[in-house]
């Protein structure tokens, strides 16, 4: 079992609950935080619903770096990681994510 963290974010101007935890496997160690307003019925900014994740390295090789485009502005991410205990991190990382975004989405529906 692994402790989790609650917390606050805001997204443009939008409040949401966010949870956080370690996902550490040997020396491969990342925090990573994740939380969503769920589904609101709008597919767009106005109205839309909001999301927010963070993955960030606390020891371990990994490469975090953004995708630019021509006008260099980042328009994705690259997450690279050297080792079995790198994949098992990401992996954790990953699934915590969708664990916590579709729990809230499902709160939200009722």
């Amino acid at each position: 079992m692994y402790a989790v963290d609650e917390g606050m974010r805001r997204v443009n101007g939008v409040k949401m609950k966010t949870f956080r935890r370690d996902a550490v496997e040997g020396d491969a160690w990342l925090n990573v935080e994740a939380g969503t307003t769920g589904f609101s019925g709008s597919g767009n900014r106005g109205g839309g619903g909001r999301t927010v994740l963070q993955i960030e390295k606390v020891s371990g090789d990994f490469l975090f770096k953004p995708i630019l485009d021509k006008e260099n502005k980042c328009k994705g991410i690259i997450i690279a990681g050297c080792g079995d205990d790198a994949l098992n991190s990401v992996l954790k990382s990953l699934c915590f994510c969708l664990e916590v975004l579709a729990d809230q989405c499902c709160e939200a529906d009722g």
